[in-house]
């Protein structure tokens, strides 16, 4: 007979920098047959890394610097898993709150700024210079918050012709053609899709073969599904599906992370203030069928990623503090509770390797 043995997921986790509390980016295991995870510890001495994007190949890992200035930080990943600072360069804007590595690049995006730049890629994997700097115009019917653009993230097509940029302020998701070669960023015809009036898109998310593009809506408590033309970059509203169950209170609640199973198969989407997480069945024509709501386990929580396996969902508590990890059932993608941990910082984002 032969045993198998568990394996130990390494990730690490960004955070919020906090008085009192640990700072920079920890590294925590997560146990493939129990959920459980290791204590997690620190291994990067920066400040504010509140968004954490893996570079394709696995051997690099970037950072969103959030602060008034904004910045990107680019570490190399070692044998050992420990993080050496490679470099880290201005993002081109305020609050960058968000960043996308693609093959050769990295999308930043600033919030404040209501902006997103491109940054290149050198072959050691530090951060070369500014290629492409877009600012965004308009505002929303919100008179809080969308009085401007507010720019939340960016994704960028398998193939490399496209990049989509959510933009809260105007419920905007601006397209455009995008040049791997030189970096350069040209606005598509059309040059945006657009979610309901107010929605305040958060964050994009592309299905695994790239027809559609799902979108939740931060203010809205919604997610958004597109068809894509895989030829114009154009996007098509299909349908927008709340976030909370019929009768739940949206007062102090938003959306916050949105993550596609490796499948394909179910959207997932976590809920700051209602503190529960969302999950969806992706239909053969892009439409999103909703399966569950349920409690997130953890205080506010900000962002969460699913392991490589897609067995796994982790979840961070902005609030308390808390890392959870929650079984993803193979047969209908619905979660149930396996770990909890304190981390002794303020966790908002996290990053596997593969």
């Amino acid at each position: 007979m032969t045993t198998l043995q568990a394996l130990e997921i390494p990730f690490y986790v960004g955070t919020n920098h906090a008085p009192g509390k640990l700072n920079g980016i920890l590294r925590s295991s997560l146990d493939t047959e129990t959920g459980k995870f290791t204590p997690p510890v620190p291994v990067a001495d920066i400040k504010g890394p509140s968004f954490l994007a893996l570079s394709p190949d696995g051997r690099f890992l970037y950072a969103a610097i959030e602060k008034d200035g904004g910045e990107v930080a680019a570490f190399k990943i070692q044998d050992d898993r420990s993080l050496l600072l490679l470099n880290s360069k201005p993002a081109g804007g305020k609050g960058t709150c968000h960043v996308w590595a693609d093959k050769g690049h990295v999308f930043a995006s600033n919030y404040s700024g209501g902006n997103v730049t491109c940054l290149a890629l050198l072959p050691d994997g530090s951060l070369g210079e500014e290629l492409a700097n877009i600012a965004f115009t308009g505002s929303g019917p919100h008179p809080g918050r969308q009085q401007k653009p507010y720019a939340h993230g960016a994704v960028s097509t398998s193939d490399g012709k496209f990049v989509y940029v959510c933009d809260l302020g105007t419920d905007q998701v601006w397209i455009f053609r995008f040049d791997r070669v030189s970096g350069r960023m040209q606005p598509a015809d059309p040059p945006s899709g657009k979610v309901p009036p107010g929605g305040g898109p958060r964050h994009p998310a592309l299905s695994p073969r790239g027809e559609f593009l799902y979108v939740n809506n931060e203010m809205g408590m919604s997610v958004s599904a597109f068809e894509r033309n895989p030829e114009t970059g154009a996007l098509r509203l299909l349908q927008t599906i709340p976030t909370l169950p019929e009768g739940a209170s949206h007062e102090g609640a938003s959306t916050s992370g949105l993550v596609m199973h490796p499948t394909g198969k179910w959207l997932y989407v976590s809920n700051r203030g209602h503190n529960s997480i969302s999950v969806y069945g992706v239909q053969s024509d892009g439409t999103l069928k909703f399966l569950q709501n349920t409690p997130s386990v953890v205080d506010m929580p900000r962002e969460f990623l699913i392991d490589p396996s897609g067995t796994w969902l982790v979840a961070g508590g902005q609030k308390d503090g808390a890392i959870a990890s929650m079984k993803i059932h193979a047969a209908e993608g619905t979660l149930t509770p396996a770990d909890r941990i304190e981390t002794g910082a303020v966790p908002v984002s996290f990053s596997f390797l593969p």
